[in-house]
């Protein structure tokens, strides 16, 4: 098919928030979209996605420092920002990096996101789960309360659990999200004109001051914190960490932790409650909330794409690629793909494959954070069955809708209504 005569519709809201008939008909209709509102080639299908993530040497993870349209986070144009406001510019780390460079940030923290590293931090996430759950559990009267579950429990226990890891004081929670949601708004910078791109850099320049000053305080009191770990272990390089990779590496844990698990457990959450006979079963076994959660991840994927970039001349099924051009894997439509998934557009934790989908990405770069993800949304999911019951959708406050946003997919809100369950023990499943 002729790729001018498919409609380019990624700057669109209604896409954005609804995106998946969109992508079944990129699926269909063209192996390979180029979007000007992304100013990106758009990989829609699994195979496709599977075959651009795996190849490293052509399609890299390092992005240009002259692209205000298709990355707009380290674009050299905004680096007086940082100059004037003095803090270290942003440079890219982690999942935004290539060979010995990438190993030098990954293997550095890579012990504290291991699953048995992940499985001590298991009591401390209750408490913080429970924390939360304790601040609106008691409202209503004869034990019927309502709260608004996403801006209240699903946004606060990846931020709140984050702070404590890092080691920073919960004070600065709103500059933590405003922090994050510039990130990946960056990420898609043609979804935004001139002044939002320098506002949303203002918004990480904030969060640099704020890390910064944490820095001086560990340097001179180390403690136990993934900061602290940043700060004073040695690299695979041996040397340390500069000020400027240090803060870097927290603006990208920042976002990549807290955008995928803050979408993933309101989406969660909402795949749950809006289906009586399926929480039901929840609550009754609580062994099915790990095959329940990935195909949320499949069905519903909080992070919508990945980004990488040609490194020379390259094709992808039939399309040219020009080297240096921008390619959008769009995750969460190879998640929704029906040559790979019998039924993929339906949702059923009982699948086969349920755990073989991209909602944590694919390959070397494969979220670095997966298992502390599954278990914030394990856990969450897990206590709120625990202390509520009769959970259901506060239809009062209108319909659910999803955000409008180029890179993740969550929700807007979740109102709901409850019960209050008579005090029992945590039936929280060993992580898996």
């Amino acid at each position: 098919m002729d790729t001018k005569t498919l409609p380019d519709r990624f700057g669109e809201p209604a896409i954005l928030k609804a995106p998946y008939d969109y992508y079944s008909q990129l699926r269909d209709e063209d192996e390979v979209f180029f979007s000007k509102a992304l100013n990106a080639y758009v990989v829609s299908r699994f195979a496709d996605s599977e075959a651009v993530l795996k190849n490293i040497a052509v399609f890299v993870n390092t992005p240009p420092t002259n692209q205000a349209t298709a990355m707009a986070a380290y674009t050299e144009r905004y680096f007086k920002l940082y100059d004037e406001a003095g803090v270290p510019r942003r440079v890219p780390v982690l999942a935004m990096t290539d060979g010995n460079l990438h190993l030098r940030y990954r293997e550095l923290i890579n012990p504290r996101f291991m699953p048995s590293a992940i499985k001590r931090m298991d009591d401390a996430l209750v408490g913080v789960v429970d924390g939360l759950i304790d601040s609106f559990i008691e409202r209503g009267a004869d034990g019927y309360g309502s709260v608004e579950l996403y801006r209240e429990f699903a946004l606060l226990v990846p931020l709140y659990f984050f702070c404590d890891t890092l080691g920073v004081p919960r004070t600065h929670i709103q500059l933590m999200q405003d922090a994050g949601a510039a990130s990946i708004a960056l990420v898609t910078g043609g979804l935004l004109d001139e002044d939002g791109r320098v506002a949303a850099h203002l918004k990480l320049i904030e969060f640099a001051k704020f890390i910064q000053e944490n820095i001086q305080r560990l340097r001179a009191a180390p403690d136990d914190s993934l900061l602290s770990h940043m700060i004073h272990s040695e690299t695979r390089d041996g040397d340390r960490l500069s000020e400027q990779e240090v803060i870097s590496m927290c603006a990208t844990l920042n976002t990549g932790g807290n955008e995928t698990t803050t979408n993933g457990l309101g989406n969660t959450l909402y795949a749950a409650i809006k289906d009586r006979e399926i929480l039901q079963r929840l609550a009754d076994n609580r062994d099915l909330i790990p095959k329940f959660i990935e195909e949320v991840m499949r069905f519903d994927s909080p992070i919508a794409a990945a980004t990488r970039w040609a490194s020379e001349d390259a094709v992808i099924g039939e399309t040219r690629i020009p080297k240096g051009s921008c390619v959008h894997v769009r995750l969460a439509s190879g998640n929704r793909d029906e040559a790979k998934y019998s039924h993929a557009n339906e949702f059923d934790p009982e699948r086969s494959n349920v755990r073989n989908h991209l909602g944590f990405g694919h390959g070397i770069h494969y979220c670095v954070g997966v298992h502390l993800s599954r278990s914030e949304i394990r856990i969450g999911l897990s206590r709120l069955l625990d202390r509520l019951e009769d959970m259901r959708l506060d239809t009062s406050k209108g319909p659910i809708e999803y955000a409008e946003a180029g890179m993740v997919h969550g929700l807007q809100a979740l109102p709901i209504t409850f019960r209050k369950r008579p005090d029992r023990p945590a039936t929280d499943p060993a992580s898996n």
